[in-house]
């Protein structure tokens, strides 16, 4: 139970929440009814670019990329690496629809990327390939950037090599 003083102090308190939920549910309802016109009330323009979700991780002296790009076709893709960055532009391929939408929630925007890659790569050696809606890129590592051990030889002490340096004085 609660007394009136607690039942008196949450009463603005929840005609705020009542009223906030109410916007809410209104946003929420106006968004699903407008369908790809949500996006505008969320600050995306349908039809601009979109970034798609990526995968970076290196193997095997190889960085790979994966990228989901449901829709896309091989033919559909643009591939382009111009120093570290990898750039991707694909289309997916126009809805062909007919009739009366009813509901339009997937979208046909074109699909923009520039990915700054981690490591340098050797660009004239890679590798890509789209399987189920996935974009896979191979690209070897430069061979700066792939690791390899340095071996230690052990030198003689500058003694037995009748070293004739001289000891370097503070001036």
């Amino acid at each position: 139970m609660t007394d009136d003083s607690e039942t008196k102090m949450d009463q603005p308190t929840k005609m705020t929440f009542d009223r906030l939920r109410r916007d809410f549910e209104g946003f929420v309802e106006g968004a699903v009814a407008r369908g790809s016109q949500a996006l505008d009330t969320i600050g995306v323009r349908a039809g601009e670019p979109v970034p798609a979700p990526v995968d970076i991780y290196e193997v095997d002296n190889n960085l790979h990329v994966v990228v989901d790009l449901p829709g896309v076709s091989s033919d559909a893709i643009v591939l382009q690496l111009d120093g570290n960055v990898l750039g991707l532009l694909a289309t997916p391929a126009e809805d062909a629809t007919k009739g009366k939408i009813h509901r339009k929630e997937r979208s046909v925007a074109a699909i923009s990327r520039k990915i700054n890659l981690p490591v340098p790569v050797d660009g004239d050696s890679a590798t890509a390939d789209v399987s189920n809606g996935v974009l896979s890129i191979t690209l070897p590592l430069a061979p700066t950037a792939r690791s390899r051990s340095i071996p230690i030889s052990t030198a003689a002490p500058a003694a037995e090599q009748g070293s004739t340096m001289e000891p370097m004085s503070a001036t």
